[in-house]
């Protein structure tokens, strides 16, 4: 039978303690050379690199073994993946990581964690963990797949019929769709309320037609048909950035073997290796 994954997480604190070892390997290349022996080539053959980790053998209760022993068995040894985060914050989060730049049409994000000008893709976040920003102010409005890691921004747009001259400022479209916490980009107003546009600004939604942005706009001329229009969606050169924790897919590099009971309270637990894989 062919391994597949399965959602379970590693109890990975059952694990950790002094001695573990590993990381991210470089993608592999495979060198060869040309007839005459004098110009090596070298070819990658794989677009990334691969994460391992190895946890050295220790004593734990035999209660800690017996939950280790039985995730072992739940998953198949081998043959199933799972989900790991690895206890070094190095490797399991990150801040104000740029996952792309906006053109106005594209909504989905793909989260990356890097190490120097090395990517490495992330595809199982952990849930609530998460943080999204297009130019610097967090957005609200997005979704992200668990067992994916793509980031998919709210796609939502209108043209604003009314706009207030007050502290903060509350713009009108029916039925705008935005709730607290998203942000809205701001184009095609005239007069004094041209100051808006190309602007982003986080939402607070007032009710299902009106919304306010932190903007004074008291001393605007009164709104009379000046226009605008709203996107949720990152804009042309605007930088979607991301906060977020994660897990590894990985399955046991190593077999589970059986340990060596002291008087039936403490275990040996052999050498854990875990090696990353993609399905």
């Amino acid at each position: 039978m062919m391994g597949g994954f399965v959602p379970d997480i590693l109890p990975v604190e059952l694990l950790y303690w002094p001695g573990l070892e590993g990381g991210i390997t470089p993608p592999p290349v495979a060198p060869g050379a040309t007839p005459d022996g004098k110009i090596e080539q070298r070819i990658r053959t794989a677009s990334e690199g691969r994460y391992s980790i190895t946890f050295p053998a220790v004593t734990r209760d035999a209660a800690r073994w017996q939950q280790l022993y039985e995730f072992n068995l739940s998953v198949g040894g081998r043959e199933n993946s799972f989900r790991a985060l690895d206890p070094r914050e190095y490797f399991n989060r990150f801040s104000g990581q740029v996952l792309g730049v906006g053109d106005g049409a594209t909504a989905e994000f793909q989260l990356i964690h890097v190490f120097g000008t090395y990517a490495h893709t992330v595809d199982k976040p952990v849930p609530g963990e998460v943080r999204v920003y297009i130019d610097g102010i967090e957005t609200a409005g997005f979704v992200v797949g668990e067992f994916t890691g793509i980031v998919q921004i709210d796609n939502l747009t209108g043209a604003i019929t009314a706009a207030t001259s007050t502290n903060p400022c509350q713009l009108t479209k029916g039925a705008h769709g935005l709730e607290t916490g998203d942000t809205a980009y701001l184009s095609a107003f005239t007069g004094d309320w041209a100051a808006l546009n190309g602007q982003r600004y986080p939402v607070t939604r007032i009710n299902a037609n009106v919304f306010s942005i932190p903007v004074d706009t008291s001393g605007f001329t009164p709104y009379s048909g000046n226009g605008g229009v709203f996107h949720t969606l990152p804009q042309e050169g605007e930088v979607v950035s991301a906060d977020a924790q994660h897990y590894y897919q990985v399955r046991f590099d190593s077999e589970f073997r059986g340990p060596e009971v002291v008087l039936n309270r403490a275990a040996t637990v052999a050498g854990i290796v875990l090696l990353e894989v993609r399905e």
